[in-house]
């Protein structure tokens, strides 16, 4: 994987969201910049499953949490990589062309700095 997407150069994936709407009861369009591979993009990522926020009973702390997702095409982020010549079936290439991304979040509040 270090190889794919060569991570001595371009160690860092970011998001950088832009703006959020609504998209049903317990989801999110989250639009924002994303950076692989030192290219970036502008995507929407599609956040299902928010969850809280709300007080877990076995910590006492905020939870927030929830599931995003996107599609994307390696190809647009400059990764061209395929195995090294690599085929797969029908000598099509090992690595496919569109990847998703998957995330899931947990997130607890952090205790006061005051």
């Amino acid at each position: 994987m270090s190889r794919f997407l060569d991570v001595t150069k371009f160690g860092k994936i970011t998001f950088v969201s832009k703006s959020a709407k609504a998209n049903g009861k317990n989801g999110l369009k989250v639009t924002g910049d994303l950076t692989i591979h030192g290219v970036t993009k502008s995507v929407v990522l599609d956040v299902t499953d928010i969850a809280g926020p709300g007080v877990s009973p076995l910590d006492k702390k905020q939870h927030l949490g929830g599931s995003a997702s996107v599609k994307i095409v390696r190809q647009d982020y400059g990764i061209k990589w395929n195995g090294d010549g690599m085929t797969g079936i029908a000598g099509e290439a090992a690595v496919g062309n569109d990847v998703k991304i998957q995330i899931d979040l947990d997130s607890i509040e952090m205790a006061s700095s005051k």
